[in-house]
C-alpha cells in the first residue's frame, strides 16, 4: 500500500510475488482446502480474527494485482462470521469481488455489511477466481473492516452442566451455583461437561482449562465427599462465577450376612408368559450353574432370555405398572413373599444377561420391605443400582441394605440401562439374606394374681407360625398396683411342650415392692432377689432388667429352652402363697428369637463310626451336637460352625451304646 491519509484510500501496488496472498501447495490451517501445483479453487478460504468483538459496517478489499496474474483474483466468494475465537460460522452474504486492474495503483474495492453484529472472526469461503479455471493461484492483495468494538461482556453464567455422576440436586439452572450428586463405590470417577452461556467466556474444571461443551478429564473420586469447581471467566477477563459439585462416592458396601432366601411367591407388574421372561425365573435356580450356595453361582446367557424375567404386555398382580409392547419401566415392580419374616442384611442380584440385549437389565430402583404377608404397608430402605449384565456367564452383584421385620421386598424399578423410557426391563435371579426376625407377643388373661394360692394367674402368649427353633427367650411384665413383701410372689416361665424355668422364687424372706416394668433376660446380671437385697421394706425396686433366678440360683433361659418349638402357647405364671398382698398383672410380653434348625441325618462306617450331617441350618452359625441314649438327658460333644451353605458333617468314633442319639442345638449365651 501506498499513498497518504488513511489506509482506505491507499492503493496497492502489482508486485504479486511478494506484497499479496496466494493460495499454494502447502496446508494453511484451515479444513476443506486441497493442495496442489496450482490448487483447486473451490475449498479454499480466509479466516480474519479481529482480536475482539465489532459491529462491522463493511470491508476494503485490494484483489490480487500481480500484473499479468488478475486472473488469480477472487470472483465469487461466500463471507461468514463468528462470534468467537472457536465458535462455528454463520452466512453474511454471498459477493463479487471487482477484478483487479493490474496497474501500480490499485483502489479498494468498498463492501458494505448488513447484520454483522457482535463478530470476533471472518471467513471468506472462496467459489471461483476470475480466471475461470478450476484449479488456480486464487489470492489477495489486502483486506480492511470497519466497525465498532463491541462492548466485552461480563456475562459468567454456565448455560448447563452435566456429570457422569448422574442427575444433579437440585436441577441446573445458571443462578444456583451449588449441586450435589450421589455415586456408588464402584464409581471411581466421573466426568464433568460444562457449557458458557456466552461464547466468548472461558471455562475451567479443577483449573484445567475445558472447552465449552467439551467433556473435561477423568476426575478421581475419593470415597464419602469429593468437591469439583467449575470456574466460568466471562469475556472481560475480570468477572468470574464459580459453579461447586458436590460428589458423595458412597463407601465399601458390606456383603449381606445370614441365611440365603428364596422367596416363596413372586409378583410383578407385568410379565411375559411362555417359555421366556417368567416372573418364577427370579427364584427357580434355572440358569444358576456351579458348586456351593446359590450367591456363589454364575448365571448363564440365554439369547432368548429363557432363564430370566422381564415385563411384557401382560399384567402381573401388582396396581399400578403399564402394560405396553414394550411397557413403561418406571412403571414396574416386583414384589417378593420371603414366607416368614426376617431382618434382611441385603440380596445377591444376578441382572438380565441376555446377550443383544442387556440394555434391558434394571439399573435403578428403590427398594421397599413390608412386615405384612399382605403387603398392607411399605418402608423404603434406600435406592440402589444394579449392575449391568455382561451377556457371559454372570456374577451375583451383592446389594447391601437393612431390612428389619420384613416379610414382603418390592423392587420398584426405576430405570433400565437402555435409559428408554419404555423397555422390557428385567432380571435374571434374587436371593436375600437375613435370619428369622424376633417374634413379639404381648401377653393376654391379664388380671389380679389370686392371694394365697399357689395354683396363681397364668399369662398367656399364643405364638403361631414364627420360624425355627428357640435361640433367645426374653419376657416382660409390669404389676399395677406394686405388690408389697416381694418374697410372697413365684414367678414361671413355661414353654409349649411343657419345658419350665423359674424366674422368681425367694431364698430369704424381702419386704421391699415389685412395680416395673421388669424385663427378664440372659443379658442381664442380676436376679430381682440380688437386686432388691438391702432395701427397705416398702422400697420399690427399680424398673430394669434382670436374669431368672431360682433362689440365689441364676437361671439361663436361653440354655433351658434353645432347640424347642417357638409355636403354641407359652405361659407365665405368677403365684402369690401368703397371704394378705394382693397385686395385679397390668402389661407382659414375650419375645423370642429363633433359628434354622436344619436337616440332620445319620450315616454309618465300616469301622464302627456315625457320621453326623446337618444341611439347611443357619449359614456361619454356631451349633452343639449332643447325644443321649434315652432322649431324656442330653449331653454336649461338640460345638461346631456351619458353612455358609448352612452345612456341616461332624464324625463321632466313641463307641456308643446300640440304641443312641443325636441332636444340632443352636448355641447360645447363657451369661453365667
Amino acid at each position: 500500500l501506498s499513498g497518504g491519509g488513511s489506509v482506505l484510500t491507499q492503493t496497492h501496488d502489482n508486485n504479486s510475488n511478494v506484497n499479496s496472498w496466494h493460495a499454494g501447495t502447502f496446508a494453511g490451517g484451515i479444513s476443506g482446502g486441497t493442495t496442489g501445483n496450482p490448487p483447486p479453487v473451490s475449498g479454499q478460504a480466509v479466516e480474519f480474527d479481529l482480536g475482539t468483538n465489532y459491529d462491522l459496517t463493511g470491508a476494503h478489499i485490494w484483489n490480487f494485482n500481480g500484473a499479468g496474474f488478475t486472473g488469480r483474483g477472487i470472483k465469487d466468494v461466500q463471507i461468514l462470521v463468528s462470534s468467537s475465537t472457536g465458535g462455528a460460522f454463520t452466512a453474511l452474504t454471498t459477493t463479487q469481488f471487482t477484478q483487479a486492474t493490474g496497474g501500480a495503483s490499485l483502489v479498494a474495492q468498498v463492501l458494505p455489511f448488513t447484520g454483522a453484529t457482535n463478530v470476533r472472526r471472518v471467513r471468506f469461503a472462496i467459489q471461483s477466481a476470475w480466471s475461470g479455471a478450476a484449479n488456480e493461484y486464487v489470492g489477495l492483495s489486502e483486506v480492511r473492516f470497519q466497525g465498532t468494538a463491541v462492548p466485552l461482556s461480563n456475562n459468567a453464567d454456565l448455560a448447563a452442566l452435566t456429570t457422569t455422576a448422574g442427575a444433579l440436586t437440585p436441577a441446573f439452572v445458571a443462578a444456583t451455583i451449588s449441586y450435589n450428586a450421589n455415586v456408588p463405590n464402584a464409581t471411581t470417577s466421573i466426568t464433568v461437561t460444562p457449557t458458557v452461556a456466552q461464547a466468548n467466556a472461558a471455562v475451567k474444571v479443577n483449573t484445567v482449562t475445558v472447552a465449552s461443551g467439551a467433556v473435561s478429564g477423568n476426575i478421581a473420586l475419593n470415597v464419602g465427599t469429593n468437591t469439583i469447581t467449575t470456574v466460568v471467566t466471562a469475556q472481560d477477563g475480570t468477572t468470574t462465577k464459580t459453579y461447586t459439585l458436590t460428589v458423595t462416592r458412597a463407601a465399601a458396601a458390606i456383603p449381606p450376612s445370614g441365611n440365603v432366601l428364596t422367596p416363596s411367591v413372586i409378583t410383578t407388574s407385568q410379565w411375559t408368559v411362555g417359555s421366556d421372561g417368567s416372573k418364577d425365573q427370579m427364584v427357580n435356580s434355572f440358569g444358576l450353574s456351579g458348586s456351593g450356595s446359590d450367591e456363589t453361582k454364575l448365571h448363564d446367557a440365554q439369547a432368548n432370555a429363557g432363564s430370566m424375567w422381564h415385563a411384557g404386555p401382560f399384567a402381573g398382580g401388582i396396581a399400578g405398572g403399564t402394560t405396553g409392547t414394550p411397557p413403561s419401566v418406571a412403571s414396574q415392580a416386583i414384589e417378593f413373599d420371603l414366607g416368614a419374616n426376617y431382618n434382611l442384611t441385603g440380596a445377591h442380584v444376578w441382572n438380565l444377561n441376555q446377550p443383544g440385549a442387556l440394555g434391558r437389565g434394571v439399573r435403578g430402583v428403590e427398594i421397599f420391605i413390608s412386615p405384612d404377608a399382605s403387603g398392607a404397608t411399605w418402608t423404603s430402605v434406600g435406592t440402589q443400582e444394579f449392575t449391568q449384565g455382561t451377556g457371559l456367564p454372570l456374577a451375583a452383584q451383592a446389594v447391601s441394605f437393612t431390612g428389619s421385620n420384613a416379610r414382603r421386598v418390592r423392587f420398584a424399578i426405576q430405570s433400565a440401562w437402555s435409559g428408554f423410557t419404555n423397555d422390557y426391563v428385567g432380571l435374571s435371579e434374587v436371593r436375600f439374606r437375613g435370619s428369622f426376625a424376633p417374634v413379639s407377643v404381648a401377653g393376654t388373661n391379664l388380671g389380679a394374681i389370686p392371694d394365697n394360692n399357689p395354683t396363681g394367674r397364668d399369662i398367656l402368649f399364643n405364638v403361631a407360625g414364627a420360624p425355627g427353633v428357640v435361640k433367645t427367650v426374653s419376657t416382660q411384665f409390669t404389676f399395677n398396683p406394686a405388690h408389697a413383701w416381694m418374697s410372697d410372689l413365684r414367678i414361671q416361665l413355661i414353654s409349649p411342650n411343657g419345658t419350665s424355668a423359674w424366674i422368681y422364687v425367694p431364698s430369704a424372706g424381702l419386704s421391699s415392692d415389685l412395680l416395673g416394668p421388669y424385663t427378664i433376660a440372659d443379658t442381664a446380671t442380676a436376679s430381682l432377689q440380688t437386686a432388691s437385697t438391702g432395701l427397705a421394706a416398702g422400697a420399690t425396686l427399680a424398673s430394669g432388667t434382670y436374669r431368672a433366678a431360682n433362689g440365689a440360683t441364676l437361671v439361663s433361659l436361653n440354655l433351658t429352652f434353645a432347640g424347642t418349638s417357638p409355636n403354641g402357647t407359652w405361659k407365665l405364671r405368677f403365684a402369690d402363697v401368703v397371704a394378705p398382698d394382693t397385686t395385679s398383672v397390668s402389661q407382659a410380653s414375650l419375645t423370642l428369637t429363633t433359628v434354622n434348625p436344619g436337616k440332620p441325618t445319620l450315616t454309618y462306617q465300616a469301622n464302627g463310626s456315625k457320621v453326623f450331617n446337618l444341611t439347611a441350618a443357619d449359614s456361619n452359625a454356631s451349633y452343639l451336637l449332643q447325644g443321649s441314649d434315652n432322649l431324656s438327658t442330653w449331653i454336649p460333644l461338640q460345638t461346631f460352625t456351619t458353612s455358609g451353605t448352612g452345612a456341616a458333617s461332624l464324625t463321632d468314633t466313641t463307641a456308643r451304646g446300640p440304641r443312641y442319639f443325636y441332636r444340632a442345638v443352636p448355641v447360645v449365651t447363657p451369661g453365667l
